[in-house]
């Protein structure tokens, strides 16, 4: 299964709905299954909890029923997290995924006891753990998965570790929905049982990741690799995903208007941005030769 982490388009230092809904549209055109709102790649760290509301809102009113959508109700407080579980049930979502609190560092019987006390105030949402230690300072390890297991609305996770040997490990938890969030590692996790993918890079090339995870369920090794070639080499043009104005610039080659990053997260220079445009027109030409073209939504426009 493919689940786009979508970004948060801005206009100046204002979320663009507009922008919001045609990204939305964009998704839908692609045939993509879900969408996963105000993550990392959304940067929710950025927004405020009105903001996040307002757009969960339209980000809903723009599927129209057509994509499934996961809220990210994750934050530094329970407190914060509850309100945005408890709006997303009146928009009646029924999954959500939580990252680990982060700033602060938590040990795992207090981890532990943050998932539980937002499971039980949130009985009628499927919740997700999420862990990006990178970003987060904190994880969730194996033995506090197997106890919050014991929640049955506790009902997976998303890894972005990037770490094979952990994404191995909860494979092997029984009745457990393991999403794995380092695209780099798409075809061995997958080929080892995952559920799915949770793409950031996949937010700028839908179309490829989609013919991917449909070449794993029809079982076409040939389309498998070739397509994972593709990833590989995507990925590497955006630096692994770290550089969330690389996204951005992407996205508006394909002719969606997003925006730029809130200060102070990093703006791609001119420099950067022309440089990165030849790399993706490069890029095109190759996934066109392969037999995945890329579709223009507009002229270019960076």
């Amino acid at each position: 299964m493919l689940i786009v982490p979508s970004i948060t388009p801005f206009k100046g230092d204002l979320v663009n709905h507009p922008a919001l809904e045609r990204l939305t549209q964009f998704y839908r055109h692609h045939r993509v299954p879900a969408l996963f709102p105000l993550g990392t790649t959304g940067e929710f760290s950025m927004l405020s909890l009105g903001e996040r509301k307002d757009a969960l809102e339209t980000f809903v009113q723009a599927a129209e029923g057509q994509l499934e959508i996961i809220a990210h109700i994750g934050a530094t407080s329970t407190r914060e997290v509850l309100a945005l579980g408890e709006h997303a049930l009146s928009l009646n979502l029924r999954s959500a995924a939580v990252v680990t609190p982060y700033y602060f560092h938590y040990s795992q019987s207090e981890l532990e006891l943050f998932y539980r006390e937002v499971c039980t105030a949130l009985p009628s949402l499927r919740i997700y753990g999420y862990t990006i230690p990178q970003r987060t300072g904190n994880t969730l390890e194996l033995s506090t998965l197997r106890r919050l297991m014991e929640l049955e609305n506790f009902v997976g996770i998303k890894d972005s570790s990037g770490d094979m040997n952990r994404l191995l490990d909860l494979l092997e938890l029984p009745d457990f929905e393991v999403f794995a969030g380092a695209d780099s590692l798409a075809l061995p996790f997958m080929q080892h049982g995952g559920r799915g993918l949770v793409s950031g890079l996949g937010s700028a090339i839908p179309e490829i990741f989609h013919a991917f995870t449909q070449s794993l369920e029809s079982g076409s090794e040939g389309a498998q690799n070739i397509l994972y070639t593709l990833i590989r080499r995507f990925n590497a043009l955006m630096k692994g995903g770290s550089r969330l104005d690389y996204i951005r610039t992407a996205l508006e080659w394909r002719g969606l208007e997003v925006g730029q990053s809130r200060a102070p997260l990093p703006q791609a220079s001119g420099a950067e941005r022309d440089t990165l445009v030849a790399q993706l027109e490069g890029f095109s030409r190759q996934a066109e030769a392969a037999g995945f073209p890329l579709e223009q939504v507009s002229p270019v426009r960076v």
